[in-house]
This record gives C-alpha cells, sequence and structure tokens, in this order.
C-alpha cells in the first residue's frame, strides 16, 4: 500500500476481519484516489464486492420493475435525515426501485408517532404509499421487516443497516433503507466496481435529487415567499447560516469561524453595500451578537433558538412539526438570496446550497466538509464509542 498511514492500515485489517463493509471500501476509495494503481485496494474492494452480493449483471437498470425501497427516519437533525434520504433515492434509481420515505417513531419533527412526519414537510417522492408494499405475499430485506412493521420502531437501526450499496444488488420485493449512507458511495457500485466518480461531481448529484424530488409543501413554501416579500423583496441580499448550540460541541474548530464569517460578510458588503443580511442561526447568543454588530441589516425569521449547547432537535419541544417547518422554512428563504455564507460542518448549510444551482461562487461553506468527503470515522466502531452525546460523526 503506498503512502496509506499505518492507522488506515489497522483499520484496514479489523475491517476485513470483521467483514465492515462501510469501513473497508471508504479505506479503498481513499488509498485509490491517491493511487488509482493500489493493486491491493483493488483486492479489498473484490472483498467487499463479495460481502454485499455485489454482481453487475444484477444491477437493475432505471425503469424495471424492481420493486420498492422504503426510507425510514434516520432520526437525527432536519437535514440531516434529508441526506439520508437523497442517498436512498439515489440507490432507488440505481435500482430502478420506486421509493418511498417514511419518517416513523424516530423522527425528531414528528408529534405523532403513528403517522408520517415526512409529508408534512415534502411531498410524496413516489406515487406509492407504505400501505400499498405492506401487503401479504411479498419479500422483505433486511429480513427483521414485513408487511406488519414497516412503520414501526426500528431496533439498533445503526448496528443492523446494511451498507447501503449493498441496497442495489437485492431481489426482494421490498428493501427497506433506515441506515445512513451518501450518494458518492453508492455511485461506483452503481456504474462498475471500478469507477472512481469525481468528488466535485458529487454536490451535482445531490443537487438533481434535492430538486427532482424534494417539494416543499405548499404552506410551507407560502410562509418562506411571505416574508421574503416583506423583508427581502427589492434588496441585494446575502443568507447566512450560523450554527451554535451542539454544533459547537461537537467540533471545536467551528467556534473558530467568527472571523471567517466576518471577513466573507464584509467582502460582500464592499462590493453591495445595501444588502440586506438573513441570519439563519439555532443560537439565541449569535442572534444578539450579530443584531449589534449589522444593526437594522439583519433579517431573522421567528424561530426556538437555544441558548445551551444542546441542539434544538434534542430538546423537548410540545411541536415537534414546528421545528421541522421553521428549518425548511430557513433553507427555502435562503435559497432565494443572492449569495450565501455558511460552514462545511453542518447539513443545514449543505442543503442550501443544494435547492438551487448557485451562481460561481456565490455560496461559500467555511470550515470542514461533513458531507461531501469519505466518512472512515462513521463507520470505525472505536470512533463510535467516542463520539459526543447527539454528536454525528460526518
Amino acid at each position: 500500500m503506498k503512502n496509506v498511514s499505518a492507522r488506515l492500515r489497522i483499520l484496514a485489517d479489523q475491517a476485513r476481519e470483521s467483514r465492515n463493509a462501510g469501513l473497508l471500501d471508504n479505506i479503498c476509495r481513499v488509498r485509490l484516489s491517491e493511487d488509482p494503481s493500489d493493486e491491493a485496494a483493488q483486492r479489498d474492494i473484490g472483498e467487499v464486492a463479495g460481502w454485499i452480493g455485489a454482481d453487475p449483471s444484477r444491477a437493475k437498470k432505471s425503469g424495471d420493475n424492481a420493486g420498492y425501497l422504503l426510507i425510514r427516519e434516520w432520526g437525527a437533525g432536519f437535514w440531516s435525515d434529508v441526506f439520508q434520504i437523497a442517498a436512498h433515492l439515489f440507490a432507488a434509481e440505481a435500482s430502478g426501485r420506486t421509493p418511498v420515505v417514511y419518517w416513523g417513531p424516530h423522527s425528531r419533527f414528528s408529534d405523532d408517532p403513528d403517522s408520517d412526519a415526512f409529508q408534512t414537510f415534502f411531498e410524496p417522492v413516489s406515487d406509492s404509499t407504505i400501505a400499498e408494499i405492506a401487503t401479504a405475499g411479498r419479500h422483505y430485506f433486511p429480513d427483521r421487516w414485513n408487511a406488519g412493521n414497516l412503520g414501526a420502531d426500528i431496533p439498533d437501526r445503526r448496528q443492523a443497516q446494511p451498507y447501503l450499496p449493498a441496497l442495489l444488488f437485492r431481489t426482494e420485493d421490498v428493501v427497506v433503507g433506515c441506515g445512513y449512507g451518501w450518494i458518492h458511495e453508492v455511485l461506483p457500485w452503481s456504474s462498475g466496481f471500478w469507477n472512481f466518480d469525481d468528488p466535485a461531481a458529487w454536490r451535482g448529484h445531490y443537487r438533481r435529487i434535492f430538486q427532482s424530488f424534494l417539494r416543499p409543501r405548499e404552506t410551507v413554501q407560502r410562509e418562506a415567499d411571505a416574508f421574503w416579500e416583506e423583508r427581502l423583496a427589492g434588496w441585494p441580499s446575502l443568507a447566512v447560516h450560523v450554527r451554535g448550540a451542539d454544533k459547537i460541541a461537537e467540533d471545536a474548530a467551528s467556534a473558530d469561524l467568527t472571523q471567517a464569517y466576518r471577513a466573507a460578510i464584509d467582502r460582500h458588503l464592499d462590493e453591495r453595500p445595501d444588502s440586506r443580511l438573513y441570519l439563519m442561526t439555532d443560537s439565541l447568543h449569535v442572534v444578539e451578537d450579530w443584531r449589534a454588530r449589522y444593526g437594522t441589516r439583519i433579517a431573522d425569521a421567528p424561530a426556538i433558538r437555544t441558548g445551551s449547547d444542546m441542539g434544538v432537535h434534542f430538546q423537548p419541544h410540545p411541536d415537534r412539526h414546528q421545528l421541522g417547518r421553521e428549518v425548511l422554512r430557513d433553507a427555502l428563504i435562503a435559497a432565494k438570496c443572492d449569495a450565501f455564507v455558511g460552514t462545511g460542518f453542518s447539513n443545514v448549510s449543505h442543503a442550501v446550497t443544494c435547492l438551487k444551482d448557485w451562481t460561481e461562487g456565490a455560496a461559500t461553506l467555511l470550515g470542514r466538509d461533513v458531507v461531501f468527503r469519505r466518512h472512515i470515522a462513521f463507520y470505525d466502531p472505536a470512533a463510535r464509542r467516542h463520539a459526543p452525546v447527539g454528536g454525528q460523526l460526518f
């Protein structure tokens, strides 16, 4: 293995021993990005192919009658769950399956564990429903699922869910996805095992999925449009997303981004001095500080915020639908602005960059990237044991 760190070699050995497909595959993709001729990495991907039952002849093409992919909730932040949906929607396309999304009792944005919270915020992603696929005589994967429990509680969802690319090669009528995964993990398996996609193109795949499948409910879109017309229409506008709360606890570097934010905003104001600033944040402290600095330029929509280091979605609230509506509304407003500055360590910021095709240089993410990278730590059991409470490891 050329240019492979000792830590990656140790992790690769552990992954082979435990048949940890996600860990070994991501390590191999990192190695091959550094040295496409790495024969050991190619052999290891062959091992992963065997573990997940990968067979190019079994990977369906779009349009085939290949059954259904039921996408259950991940149970974290709103846009974290939406990015999980996007990766599964990509897998559904690649395998020719009809997608059905259902956010059940683990959704942090549900007020009723027996109903689908997803449809509070978005239109259905297909004409099919969970009732349609929960019929006698169908075969389900993984085998703990059956017609009677498709909308039920999800036991050990992190530990028990197969690696997302494995879902491409299943032959059952209904495949259920409730784990996490990323489009760039599915890409090489959907187009030939030795296809190493350009990371620069990953965001384009997410943008296409977001814009093709994720249609906000009219009530939420109207709320976003009304705020825009009242506070921002007719002005040059810069949307700014600043995470506080749990992101400070998860990533100490996020506390050091203040100067980078200010520099980016000052550059924008030098060019467009009459701009309004649309502020998205979960932090009461950030609102107070930014109003003091930027005064009447600041426009921020009413929202549930916190003064603690615990994310608002992890705290108790009487109306959890409201939490979801607010974070969706904020992103929709931000996507109407001329420019955007956010943080790479937040799925909220990444979502804003995917909701429309921004002009070159108009959308800037500061700090380290949470989405468009290889997620080795996510599949490393040792890293999971030391994750912060509520932390995502990605």
